[in-house]
């Protein structure tokens, strides 16, 4: 259901019909409620001729006409029958009543009525003299008023006598108005005037007695549905802003040959027609002076605004799919021209270098600029905005590459760059750093497939000789536990003993290595203290130590430094570190033990002195399987330091060997 609503040409067609009927009601209903707010006395009266309203533009007119008369007769009466003057605007607009004044003293007559019905009178025929022709005449027009059933007002200013239907007491005195001065300034005037009925937008009489009626039989109805009506224009604004564009059975938006034109083409040529359009509604606007002429340039008046809104909704339509297919832009003849624009430019800039180029972009802003400056300041402001954004783009480009770089330095090699979202030289540049990410990804995950190979082979490899070894170690205590006389058996199960010993615990370390280095090991973090570790690690080997006659000294900054750790993988980095220096440290020597804390950092510091010469490096003696006696008379796997330092970096923390002569001195170090 909802792709028919969309792709309904029926709903979209009454949606372009509605809108425009709609706004007229809501304008016409809010006009509505001022008009009738500032005429209150519009609902209590029974007829129009009782308001207000109606008197004051009853008595403008009359004033008007007496004004027009007294300031130019050639002016304003240019159209006339020797001293019969008809109104001239008359042709032109529809005014608000008919009238005819005579000018008892000069004998002249003023009117807008149309005189073809006396044509039979020649001019020669039309003398003045003794008042005899103007008289005769004024009759005649004077019967056209008592034809009218309207409402009509009759004034002379010399008997000051008043003849009206109007019930209205602003009218029936006349005498107390503003209009009082006039006529008896103009105390010569007969004056004849009844309601024009002519049904034209220019007749506020006619305006008026449709807002009365409407007053009448509506009330405050039109003022209810305003919010309703605004409602629906808006859900029918917002249909066509969905449904434009789509089209039965086509998938995305449908742009109709029209549409595909740049829209600085269809724009101007629509902009034309309404200028034509617009140019006949202000030419033929007040045209005619009779019914039929009035609703007739009522039609036209319409046709030509609908032709209006017709063009304007075209346009606005383009423009609407134009953006949803994402094509006002770049189908536009501005961009193609900055296009073509571009490529020169750039086609110019391909052989410069770096600094080249930015000169070259540099001058030619200015030059723009000094053009632009000396033309337009908009299209100045317009230009620099443009500049402004393009560097604003160009540095968000080199925010992105800083970005990956910095991706890649911290490890990251998953992410890439989206090429497209370059231009020029640093479009080259994404693509090199996409490059050495897939280079660096590539190597990572061959290294990690590497050491998972080696951590599975080893501790698949562990497992099997772990098997056959307890075996081993159980038939050798079997042996032990029998009473064999033989020394030279004995002799050969001590080494047997030693021997599947010294292999099991290096199965062991090797297993807990691998663990160690690839993280596979569940830590448990908890708040230790190092001095209390450091004093009772200490104490677990005092008897190696004092076996090789060597000398602790454990200098603490506090009784108690704290740090976040594993206790049982804190405890075994001091272990291992303890077992080397009771294997390679020099018998008789002292061993320093500094535990610090310096700031937000704790520091473990361990020194001793090498039996044997340490002709190695720390970076060699912290691999696997790397003794300190090349010899390897002394029992251990070579792994201790390596798992030391596993399992310190798996806690956060630091691990690192100096070698200075035959020091050996390890530093460990937690924040």
């Amino acid at each position: 259901m909802k792709v028919n609503l969309k792709q309904s040409l029926i709903l979209k067609t009454l949606c372009f019909i509605f809108i425009p009927i709609l706004i007229v009601a809501i304008i016409s209903s809010i006009g509505y409620t001022v008009w009738l707010a500032e005429n209150e006395d519009i609902k209590t009266a029974e007829t129009i001729d009782q308001t207000n309203l109606f008197a004051d533009n009853y008595i403008s007119s009359i004033y008007n006409t007496i004004s027009k008369i007294n300031k130019s007769v050639d002016r304003y009466f240019t159209e006339y029958y020797d001293s019969i003057y008809l109104a001239d605007s008359y042709y032109r607009y529809s005014e608000m009543i008919k009238y005819l004044i005579i000018d008892t003293q000069t004998n002249a007559v003023y009117t807008n009525i149309d005189l073809g019905y006396v044509s039979e009178y020649s001019s020669s025929s039309l003398n003045f003299e003794n008042n005899l022709p103007a008289s005769y005449l004024s009759e005649e027009i004077k019967n056209e008023f008592s034809k009218n059933d309207g409402f009509y007002f009759n004034y002379n200013c010399t008997t000051k006598t008043l003849d009206t239907n109007i019930n209205n007491e602003k009218i029936q005195y006349l005498d107390q108005s503003y209009l009082k001065n006039t006529l008896e300034k103009n105390s010569t005037l007969e004056i004849y005037t009844v309601i024009n009925n002519n049904p034209s937008f220019t007749n506020e009489f006619f305006i008026q007695k449709i807002l009365f009626d409407i007053s009448k039989n509506l009330g405050d109805i039109p003022i209810i549905l305003v919010p309703f009506m605004i409602i629906l224009v808006l859900g029918m604004g917002i249909y066509l802003l969905y449904a434009l564009g789509h089209k039965k059975d086509i998938s995305g938006i449908y742009l109709n040959r029209f549409d595909k034109w740049p829209i600085e083409i269809s724009g101007c040529l629509i902009l034309i027609a309404v200028t034509i359009v617009i140019v006949l509604i202000n030419e033929s606007y007040g045209v005619g002076y009779n019914e039929t002429a009035s609703l007739i340039l009522s039609i036209i008046t319409i046709s030509l605004f609908a032709i209006l809104y017709a063009l304007l909704m075209c346009l606005c339509s383009t423009i609407i799919k134009k953006i949803k297919s994402h094509t006002l832009w770049n189908s536009s003849l501005i961009y193609k021209f900055l296009k073509w624009l571009k490529k020169i430019v750039e086609a110019i800039l391909k052989d410069l270098n770096v600094n080249a180029k930015i000169i070259a972009i540099f001058l030619g802003i200015i030059l723009i600029s000094l053009i632009l400056a000396n033309t337009n300041i908009l299209f100045l402001l317009i230009f620099w905005i443009f500049v402004l954004y393009m560097i604003i783009k160009k540095i968000s480009e080199l925010v992105k590459l800083r970005e990956a770089l910095k991706d890649i330095y911290s490890g990251q090699t998953d992410k890439r760059l989206n090429i497209d979202e370059f231009k020029g030289e640093l479009k080259e540049v994404a693509t090199y750093i996409n490059d050495i990410q897939s280079g660096f990804s590539n190597a990572v995950n061959e290294s990690l497939k590497s050491e998972r190979m080696k951590t599975e082979l080893i501790t698949n490899v562990s497992h099997d000789i772990k098997t056959p070894l307890t075996s081993i170690i159980n038939y050798v205590d079997l042996l032990k536990a029998e009473q064999i006389d033989n020394e030279k058996a004995k002799e050969y199960l001590e080494v047997l003993d030693s021997k599947s010993q010294r292999l099991k615990k290096l199965i062991e370390d090797l297993v807990e290595a691998s663990k160690a280095s690839s993280g596979n090991i569940k830590l448990n973090i908890e708040r230790i203290n190092l001095v209390e570790l450091i004093k009772q690690t200490t104490g677990e080997f005092e008897d190696k130590f004092n076996e090789k006659n060597l000398n602790v000294e454990i200098n603490a900054s506090q009784d108690n430094i704290y740090v976040e750790a594993d206790n049982r993988y804190m405890y075994r980095v001091i272990e291992n570190l303890f077992s080397n220096i009771s294997k390679y440290a020099l018998e008789g020597s002292r061993v320093y033990i500094d535990v610090t804390k310096n700031g937000n950092e704790a520091k473990i510091e361990i020194k001793n002195i090498s039996k044997d010469k340490l002709n190695i490096t720390a970076d060699e003696l912290m691999q696997r399987f790397v003794r300190g006696d090349k010899s390897r008379t002394t029992e251990g796997s070579g792994l201790g330091l390596s798992i030391s330092k596993s399992l310190t970096e798996l806690q956060n923390g630091k691990f690192n060997v100096i070698i200075d002569g035959d020091l050996f001195k390890v530093e460990i170090v937690f924040e």
